[in-house]
């Protein structure tokens, strides 16, 4: 049986998320036209859920075109079919095993504005391993793709090696987050984080209003940028920072939650800390905030009587607790329509502005 580049998270709709997965995997060139998928019941074993995950994800996707279901075959992987000649390549360069949601929802926003446009979107995935020193990205995909010919390229990773390779190849290209000094010849560097500092000013106001006078910000190790520190302090709040640090070797989204969960348990085992909590808590990422409200709740802290809590989190992904979130929240799909149109004026000589994407505060019941 093939290997299947993909797990599923048992919080959401499991069926949404083999169909993304299966896109993703075929937008990565592990399955190609006319390869055969595995079969529903490998799916189901591979994947661990029941029968009609596999086969409902399978119907959806022959309904849209992406597979052909053959009779004594199975199902095949579709051949290209673009509605309009293809204009040329564009290269979405990220690292690692694509575990973000954030990052696989805005890349096919993306294919679905540049194929619609006329160019071909190609996925593009670094993985990165140890070498002895660092983690180095294997580049070996990306150089194959570039003797094939990119004509632009987005980079979603912070590898100085990427840079390299594509000024080697005089490929232009953007850098979408971190400082762009990774990326010096960059034509644009595209940080969502930086430019969003209106919201989290939003966010420490509303909390300076509520009283707020201390804040534990729970996070990972090397994440948290200055903006969001310094807001807070700004409005007179102290802070207290704890890192959460969780395997990569296994289901990222799911153990995200339980590093979290652990973290936020241990922090508040003693009877001092549950008796003197912060008077709000920040969570970096939703997956964070659901494993850490967890730890929250068993300790009988109430939210928010007791509490306020708020997170990052994505547009679209659903609640991570019963109560809607006050929360900052991303915008996949929007921020990839703002970054589709940039690149395509470029692409057509047009001179353009680099987009500015942004958070949107949004108060919850928390």
């Amino acid at each position: 049986m093939a290997r299947i580049p993909f797990t599923l998270d048992t919080k959401r709709n499991q069926t949404q998320q083999m169909v993304d997965g299966v896109k993703s995997a075929i937008a990565a060139r592990h399955w190609k036209p006319g390869d055969t998928l595995p079969t529903a019941a490998e799916f189901k074993d591979a994947l661990g859920t029941g029968g009609y995950v596999p086969r409902t994800a399978l119907r959806q996707l022959a309904d849209e075109g992406v597979i052909i279901l053959k009779k004594h075959v199975g199902a095949v992987v579709a051949p290209y079919n673009p509605q309009v000649q293809c204009l040329g390549r564009i290269a979405f360069i990220s690292s690692g095993r694509r575990e973000s949601y954030y990052e696989n929802v805005h890349a096919f926003a993306l294919q679905d504005i540049f194929e619609q446009a006329g160019w071909d979107l190609v996925h593009i995935m670094t993985p990165r391993v140890g070498d002895g020193k660092a983690d180095a990205p294997v580049l070996s995909s990306l150089q194959r793709q570039l003797k094939q010919g990119i004509d632009f390229a987005i980079c979603f990773t912070e590898s100085r090696e990427v840079a390299a390779e594509l000024d080697k190849s005089h490929v232009r290209y953007i850098y979408e987050g971190g400082s762009g000094r990774e990326f010096p010849n960059a034509i644009a560097t595209i940080n969502l984080e930086i430019e969003s500092q209106d919201c989290i000013e939003q966010l420490a106001s509303f909390w300076h209003q509520s009283r707020v006078g201390n804040v534990l910000v729970v996070d990972f190790d090397h994440v948290m940028p200055r903006n969001v520190l310094a807001a807070f302090a700004k409005h007179g709040m102290s802070l207290r920072r704890l890192v959460v640090n969780h395997p990569r070797d296994g289901n990222y989204l799911r153990d995200i939650q339980h590093a979290s969960l652990n973290a936020v348990a241990n922090d508040f085992a003693s009877e001092k800390r549950r008796g003197n909590p912060p008077d709000a808590v920040f969570f970096y990422d939703d997956y964070l905030a659901a494993g850490g409200l967890t730890a929250l709740a068993a300790t009988g802290i109430r939210i928010p009587e007791d509490m306020r809590v708020a997170t990052l989190a994505n547009k679209g992904l659903g609640p991570v607790w019963f109560k809607p979130l006050t929360r900052l929240e991303y915008d996949p799909v929007g921020n990839a329509r703002l970054i589709g149109d940039f690149v395509l004026k470029l692409l057509s000589g047009k001179n353009a502005k680099p987009p500015r994407l942004t958070l949107k505060f949004i108060q919850g019941a928390t």
